[in-house]
């Protein structure tokens, strides 16, 4: 479910942020659309570090500005990740579409760009995300192809995380990322989910 762990959810049910749908009488657990978006909400609070206790106020206490005001400064956190990760670096974007820059405007706009495609089923773009920490390592694309009629996938990783296995390893493993993306746009987060989180 969004990239979060059985684990997480479970504690986040305990502490009385999220709750299922429905339970069923074998214990499986059901979570509908609003509950997705409560989730998505208390990943962005837990990403500001908004402890959960303020987490609580804020769910019983939200409104519309509140969670436009958090999701702005979750866009901006992304856009200065991806700009100290790999927007400057010749090295990756040699290999991407984009050229590297020293302008946090070029985060900025890449960032815009997604949201605008937010809706466009043909246009799936992922963050990748270490698992430890959170800390944002790269990006997965996944698009259909009109020229050659078919879907491709592309991925990018900022320098300093090449070489240690995480697409090799992660493209290959049979719970890997294709099981995951059978239903485009389900699970959308701020643009796409956290789909990949790396060990």
């Amino acid at each position: 479910m969004v990239g979060v762990s059985k684990k997480a959810i479970m504690y986040y049910q305990d502490v009385g942020l999220l709750q299922p749908s429905e339970i069923k009488a074998n214990g499986y657990r059901y979570y509908i659309n609003q509950d997705m978006i409560t989730l998505q909400k208390i990943i962005v609070m837990k990403r500001l570090g908004i402890s959960i206790k303020e987490m609580k106020s804020k769910m019983e206490h939200a409104d519309a500005n509140d969670l436009a005001e958090s999701l702005q400064k979750q866009v901006v956190f992304i856009e200065e990740e991806i700009f100290s990760c790999w927007m400057p670096d010749k090295n990756v974007s040699r290999y991407m579409w984009w050229k590297a820059s020293d302008d946090i405007n070029e985060a900025k706009g890449f960032v815009e760009f997604e949201l605008g495609n937010l809706e466009n089923d043909k246009w799936n773009r992922w963050i990748i995300a270490l698992k430890s920490t959170n800390e944002i390592i790269g990006t997965c694309l996944i698009f259909f192809n009109d020229d050659e009629g078919h879907w491709d996938i592309s991925y990018n990783l900022g320098k300093k995380f090449w070489s240690n296995g995480y697409m090799t390893g992660y493209l290959h493993k049979k719970e890997g990322c294709f099981p995951k993306i059978s239903c485009f746009g389900q699970e959308r987060a701020l643009f796409g989910y956290i789909c990949m989180k790396m060990e």
